[in-house]
């Protein structure tokens, strides 16, 4: 019993830390890997050595959450000072105009999960269109960081599920590992609940129950979507990590023909203002969203193929040697992962939406000066998850 009380005080401190205090993710991180240590050298008799190498070893696996973190960072402060960014939320402001929860549907669950499958995080893309949109900055927040759990296994291109599976397999040894589609079966059982709750947590948030009142049968559609696409590809390995981005896409499409089904309207420009007509008319659509367009595009082809598939995910895994406490390598898979694509989706679209090196210059400095907290916190956390 006291070695389990030991275990959970880091969690305990965490969660005053940050719902009692109130105290920065990072600076909450810090604490908690602090407590963890103490806590290891202390009762657990665990070496100096050996925390210093899983402390070092937690940084490296949490790459696949960290630094798409700062590459999907760098990624708005381009859109943003390039006028992508401004140009996609002048679109976004016409969808759905007058059924808010479809609106929210499409947004925060279709749109949301289609770019947190390929690393766009939903916390640092969707608050700002959010905002622009009119909701406030409490639900522009809360939305998209609550739609983000919504297929959080499938995220960044199914990062959690493939960190499981990895884990599980250098317990497993050779002969017996688990494949993606093996577990990914198992995770999806929870979508049609999860999935279906969060949405009607959204509409709650929103307006309570006369949201879910009016909103009820968009959000339970999308629910059912989610789970026949999701039990589909959960049925082959390279597909498995895609299940975000099918998902997603299906959502918006079932969304579509709701409106059209209901004679609503898809998209309404008469709440624009003048300058954002003029604005839409100067700046094409498709251009604004090239930077994530050429992401979808790159992710699909390099994991739909399997010859590419087993290329990047199997055969070149980009392991680190030497790090790890137990002397396992740590597969990076670094030629895979989301982040490595999200960088070169960015140096792409510059053949497209052909900045300025004035207005390049301006989104590093932004990102330099926005990017390190959040980066460390999600590295500091992920580290601790397998401390």
């Amino acid at each position: 019993m006291s070695e389990l009380l030991l275990t959970l005080l880091p969690i305990v401190v965490l969660l005053v830390m940050l719902v009692g205090l109130k105290k920065p993710a990072d600076i909450s991180g810090i604490v908690g890997w602090l407590v963890v240590s103490v806590v290891a050298v202390l009762f657990f008799k665990t070496s100096f050595e050996v925390i210093a190498r899983s402390t070092a070893a937690g940084f490296i696996r949490s790459f696949t959450v960290s630094l798409v973190v700062a590459a999907s960072m760098l990624q708005m402060a381009y859109m943003e000072k390039t006028g992508a960014l401004k140009r996609v939320v002048i679109f976004l402001k016409t969808i759905a105009a007058d059924n808010k929860a479809v609106q929210i549907m499409i947004i925060n669950i279709g749109f949301g999960t289609l770019m947190v499958a390929v690393g766009a995080t939903p916390g640092s893309v969707l608050p700002p269109i959010m905002m622009a949109i009119g909701y406030s900055a409490f639900i522009s927040i809360a939305l998209p960081s609550i739609g983000y759990d919504s297929l959080c296994t499938y995220a960044l291109l199914g990062a959690p599920l493939v960190v499981f599976v990895d884990t599980v397999n250098q317990f497993l040894g050779k002969g017996h590992e688990v494949t993606l589609s093996q577990v990914g079966s198992i995770f999806f059982m929870f979508l049609p609940v999860v999935s279906t709750l969060i949405g009607f947590s959204m509409l709650w948030i929103v307006g309570k129950w006369k949201a879910i009142k009016e909103g009820w049968l968009p959000c339970a559609i999308s629910g059912l979507v989610i789970t026949i696409v999701s039990y589909f590809t959960n049925k082959v390995d390279r597909l498995v990590v895609l299940t975000g981005i099918f998902c997603g896409v299906a959502v918006i499409a079932a969304m579509i023909i709701y409106l059209v089904a209901t004679g609503k309207k898809v998209i309404d420009k008469s709440k624009l203002t003048r300058d954002e007509l003029e604005y839409e008319k100067s700046f094409p659509l498709w251009k604004a969203l090239a930077p994530w367009g050429l992401l979808i595009i790159l992710i699909l082809a390099l994991n739909i193929p399997k010859e590419s598939f087993e290329f990047l995910y199997k055969t070149h895994p980009v392991p680190i040697e030497g790090i790890a406490a137990n002397g396992k390598p740590i597969l990076t898979r670094a030629l895979w992962n989301a982040y490595t694509w999200i960088f070169v989706s960015i140096f792409l679209s510059m053949l497209i939406l052909r900045p300025k090196a004035s207005q390049v210059k301006e989104a590093f400095v932004v990102w330099k000066k926005r990017a390190p907290r959040p980066v460390f916190a999600a590295a500091i956390f992920l580290l601790l998850a397998r401390s």
